[in-house]
């Protein structure tokens, strides 16, 4: 959950996927035990051939993620009520697909998670739900009275969960 806050977006549509899905997703293989999808030799065979060489040696000195496209779709359809094909593909690009594989790969050598310190929320006429959060992990050890970097995650109810309706950055309020 905390990589749908990794990017900004008005509609969920415009969710930059690519940030989304760069460092892959939990797996959910049963008794599965690591963080992501395991990537084969064949796998690295088959991206060497869709990568120029330069960003092929850069994946080999990174940490290389998997991210199964059907995956992918449940996590949308969870999370923001979408297909991959009814978002506007923002940052799609970023990632690499093997269709022989049906997945995504990208390479990171840090991390773009967010950690969020949430400090405020409110119902909104509309029925959403408004949780106003920091992204600075100093958020969590000091007062954050004054942070650089605010944002507004809104959230509609769905069934028995909530659906992302939109992630965008506001101006720091005033103490």
């Amino acid at each position: 959950m905390p990589m749908f806050l990794s990017s900004q977006y008005p509609s969920p549509e415009e969710i930059d996927l690519g940030w989304l899905f760069r460092e892959g997703v939990p797996n959910q293989e049963p008794d599965s035990t690591s963080w992501g999808y395991s990537i084969s030799q064949e796998e690295m065979d088959a991206l060497r051939t869709v990568l120029d060489e330069e960003t092929y040696q850069w994946y080999l000195t990174a940490d290389i993620y998997k991210t199964p496209r059907p995956v992918a779709e449940a996590l949308l359809e969870q999370y923001l009520g979408l297909s991959l094909e009814e978002t506007d593909q923002v940052g799609l690009s970023r990632l690499h697909y093997l269709p022989e594989y049906d997945a995504f790969y990208s390479a990171a050598r840090d991390t773009a998670i967010v950690l969020p310190h949430f400090t405020a929320g409110a119902w909104r006429k509309d029925g959403t739900v408004e949780l106003i959060y920091h992204d600075k992990l100093e958020c969590f050890r000091e007062n954050c009275n004054t942070p650089e970097e605010v944002y507004s995650l809104v959230q509609t109810p769905w069934k028995n969960s909530w659906h992302l309706v939109s992630n965008t950055q506001i101006a720091p309020q005033s103490p």
